[in-house]
């Protein structure tokens, strides 16, 4: 902390250059408050409490010695300001004048920052030492202080080497120094738009270092530098600070927004700030506290997003809480509001199919062309952006309301990014001391625990929904229960809603799995990598024997495959039963017909199918639905030539199955291997590849820790 005799010559320093603090306020600092005016009269809303000219600014353009702008110290070589960014440049040009001394003209500002040696001071974590870097193992900050620092000292490496070959002395330009001078301008500077007004008129027009320093004509933010503003920086953040800036050709001033009586503090507002960007101060409860996604440039995630042009680079995106002070994002779906919306839409894409995809792509046409007028100007830097709304949103939720597929799809990749997050956090708390031993520590776990918070909840949201959606099985029957709200189907209650196609099927399908596979559990199957294999098997016989044309027990739709009817055989029991199967299979059949809504929702799903992916069978469809694309062109799909081995594999589990289960309609003439011939399979696995998508909801599983699949489901809307 500077002492009040740094913090005095401060004062003084800037005042003789035309700064200066309200007489009705004092500047100081305490290790409760931190830095703040104390006021010592009551003040009234708009006045003025602090100004600070622009010419005891430090910045690029001291260092360039753009006029207005002065550089007070030996100019570096053109060469070196010519090939190094802005920032790099800054960097550089604060460690000059650190060296420099008393003979710095900036002396007594650099005097009351913290020094290179005072790490306790700088807080940020990458001052940390090994026992304070524990607490943040697993975390955003961890990796993004880790890369920041390399890159800081790739670029210092790079311009001493220029410096170097222009014969330039750079005695005691350490790559210590250079690390302090990074760290000051990326927690104290301000952004270089607000010294535009201090250039000519000309130079806003026209100078190349204008250009960096404001937002395009349409609102994207250029590359800017960072600007030192002396005095101004000495007050700490609050996020509930009413503080405003004002800005004019000669300096920055503070503002009051509201009265403050004798005795209040006056801090200064940087706008909403999770605790990952408080440079390592961070508050319990901060109703600002988010989590940051980062998203790497990969070719599927460019191809995924082709009108988004932050998906060609890595990319931010926050996760907001519940609890954050914005609410979230604005969303129809509760589940979808703590994701923005540019997230919801690379993921989308993502995880949509062949049909989806030219769907969405069809509305990201439609969108670029509806919102190609300029964005709004985004607000201040002090004041927190009160209207999240996006265009992107009301597209892509009328999309998900048409496709519920994309919808929980889109839910289970996010639930299994966000576990992964939270188990790459959570993995390193049982090697943690019990409590915080520093000031540094307990910050960092303030943060930690933050970010397992958001992170908890979000999933938790996730999983609720998720869960709700999953067709569940009743306890006294193994048929699923109707419910309004059946919107996900997983392998066991599917194999369980056979019965609401045909009487005893779900019996004979089971039956057909413990001769061809040995077992008919599901879960036992899933373990030994046959979960897709059955759902194969499932959709061909569902699909085939839902094409039953009167509605009743006996299958009358037609198989062609040569070109002479073959009528399918009716559900009938030709082996002899016991007592006990036959009371299960009534009470199978009993189950059936009470449960009409579900067997309309399951028919429903079928005839989707039929009518979305071409079967290679001429099989009459009811309603008069036909297929929309004709015969399906195996010619044309290179994935399915390739996996020949893989069709004749479950071409001999469907014969042995077909062979096992005499008892199913399809065993007991020709047409049993007619219809489950290697095309139909191919048939059944494409739209399985299309339509299923994992969820794992146990997040003891280790799927859940890894980001795998889980159980395979389907969606039935």
């Amino acid at each position: 902390m500077a002492s009040a005799e740094q913090v005095q010559a401060l004062t003084h320093w800037a005042q003789s250059h035309g700064g200066s603090i309200s007489p009705h306020v004092t500047l100081t600092s305490t290790p409760s408050h931190g830095s703040h005016l104390l006021v010592n009269t009551p003040l009234s809303a708009q006045t003025r409490v602090l100004n600070c000219p622009h010419t005891i600014t430090l910045s690029y353009l001291n260092a360039t010695a753009t006029a207005p702008f002065q550089r007070h110290g030996p100019p570096f070589p053109d060469a070196f300001l010519r090939t190094l960014p802005a920032q790099t440049v800054t960097v550089f040009f604060l460690c000059q004048q650190y060296l420099l001394g008393e003979e710095s003209f900036w002396a007594p500002y650099i005097n009351v920052l913290p020094g290179p040696n005072e790490p306790d001071r700088l807080g940020t974590p990458l001052w940390f030492d090994e026992e304070d870097r524990l607490w943040l193992r697993g975390t955003n900050v961890e990796k993004g202080y880790q890369d920041r620092e390399v890159e800081w000292e790739r670029l210092w490496e790079e311009g001493c080497r220029i410096l170097d070959k222009e014969h330039f002395d750079r005695t005691g330009y350490t790559w210590l120094l250079a690390k302090w001078a990074a760290t000051i301008l990326s927690s104290r500077s301000f952004i270089s738009s607000l010294l535009l007004d201090a250039l000519p008129q000309e130079q806003r027009d026209s100078n190349e270092i204008s250009r960096t320093m404001k937002n395009n004509k349409d609102n994207t933010l250029q590359e800017t530098f960072p600007v030192l503003f002396p005095l101004v920086d000495m007050l700490d953040h609050r996020g509930t600070a009413k503080i405003g800036w004002r800005t004019s050709e000669k300096e920055l001033t503070l503002c009051t927004e509201e009265e403050v009586g004798a005795g209040g503090r006056i801090y200064n507002n940087y706008g909403p700030k999770s605790n990952e960007e408080r440079y390592g101060f961070c508050l319990p409860s901060n109703p600002c506290d988010q989590f940051a996604l980062r998203l790497r440039a990969t070719a599927t995630a460019t191809a995924a997003a082709p009108s988004n042009p932050a998906a060609s680079a890595e990319t931010l995106y926050y996760v907001r809480p519940a609890t954050h002070y914005t609410g979230g994002y604005p969303s129809p779906y509760p589940e979808l509001r703590p994701f923005p919306p540019e997230l919801l839409a690379i993921f989308a894409r993502l995880v949509a199919n062949e049909q989806e995809l030219s769907t969405l792509n069809a509305t990201s046409t439609s969108t670029s062309t509806s919102t190609s007028a300029p964005a709004p100007t985004p607000a201040p830097k002090n004041e927190p952006d009160t209207d999240p709304a996006n265009p992107l949103f009301e597209p892509l939720s009328g999309l998900l309301s048409k496709h519920p597929r994309i919808h929980f799809a889109l839910l289970s990749q996010l639930l299994l990014g966000l576990r992964q997050k939270h188990a790459g956090i959570a993995q390193h708390t049982s090697s943690l001391p019990r409590t915080p031993q520093t000031a540094r520590q307990a910050s960092a776990q303030l943060y930690r625990d933050g970010q397992l918070a958001i992170l908890g909840s979000v999933i938790a949201g996730l999983e609720a929904r998720l869960s709700a959606a999953l067709v569940v099985v009743a306890a006294r029957t193994p048929t699923p229960t109707p419910t309004e709200r059946d919107e996900l189907l997983d392998l066991g209650p599917a194999v369980a809603a056979l019965s609401l196609l045909r009487p005893r099927l779900r019996t004979t399908f089971l039956r057909g799995l413990e001769d061809a596979l040995g077992s008919g559990d599901v879960a036992t199957l899933r373990e030994a990598g046959w979960e897709e294999g059955v759902w194969v098997l499932w959709v061909a016989v569902a699909f085939i024997c839902s094409r039953d044309l009167d509605g009743g027990r006996a299958g009358t739709a037609t198989a062609t495959g040569t070109g002479t009817g073959t009528a399918i055989a009716p559900l009938e029991d030709e082996r002899n039963t016991t007592k006990e199967e036959e009371d299960e299979e009534g009470g199978e059949d009993q189950d059936a017909r009470a449960a009409g809504p579900t067997a309309k929702t399951l028919r429903g799903f079928l005839d989707r199918l039929g009518t979305t992916y071409p079967f290679p069978l001429p099989i009459a469809i009811p309603l008069g639905q036909q297929n929309r694309q004709g015969e399906l062109d195996h010619d044309d799909d290179d994935d399915d030539d390739d996996d020949d081995e893989e069709i004749a594999e479950l071409s001999s589990l469907a014969q042995s199955f077909a062979f096992a289960s005499t008892t199913t309609p399809l065993s007991s003439s020709s047409s049993s291997l007619q219809a489950l011939s290697p095309a139909v399979l191919r048939w059944a696995r494409h739209v399985v590849r299309e339509e299923a998508f994992g969820v794992v909801l146990d997040a003891a599983e280790p799927e859940a820790e890894t980001g795998g699949a889980g159980m395979l489901v389907v969606c039935l809307g």
